[in-house]
């Protein structure tokens, strides 16, 4: 009898973790690095103008550096990159499980106290299929999030030369 309870226990606790998202920020990044090295700065402030740093715009600008000035403040690239977070909660998201609903009536009148608790097992059932959903969604998110840059890298190529 033991058993049988040890190991609901384990699954329900393990069901419990939150799931993992490898296409994060740094996933971009590194994809980015290894195809073209530049480097993607990591969350700014919105609709403030930022200077990398090894970027002198006072002894004019390389097509690297202005590629590099672009991706650090792009507001549509931003934009792109804030949607990598917004896939990380909808991955979050997938793998709660809600908690159980407790009920209970007093007795006032002609009724017993009684209570119940709603569990939700068809979360349990379906959380495997949400969670890899979701992270399917993040997958795109981030091989669209890195299209994109080396689509902006190649505007700003093309307007450099």
């Amino acid at each position: 009898m033991k058993q049988p309870l040890i190991i609901i226990v384990f699954v329900l606790l393990f069901a419990g973790c939150s799931p993992r998202n490898p296409y994060n920020r740094s996933y971009v990044a590194d994809k980015v690095r290894q195809q073209q090295q530049y480097e993607i700065n990591q969350e700014k402030k919105a609709g403030k103008f930022d200077v990398p740093p090894g970027v002198e715009l006072s002894d004019g600008v390389t097509e690297d550096e202005a590629v590099t000035v672009a991706l650090w403040n792009n507001a549509q690239y931003q934009a792109d990159l804030v949607g990598l977070q917004f896939a990380q909660a909808d991955l979050t998201d997938a793998g709660i499980i809600q908690n159980p609903l407790v009920r209970y009536l007093s007795p006032n009148g002609g009724i017993v106290a009684q209570g119940y608790i709603y569990f939700y097992l068809d979360a349990i059932w379906q959380r495997p299929n949400r969670v890899a959903a979701a992270k399917r969604d993040a997958h795109r998110v981030a091989e669209n999030t890195i299209q994109r840059t080396f689509t902006l890298i190649r505007d700003v190529q093309n307007a450099y030369a």
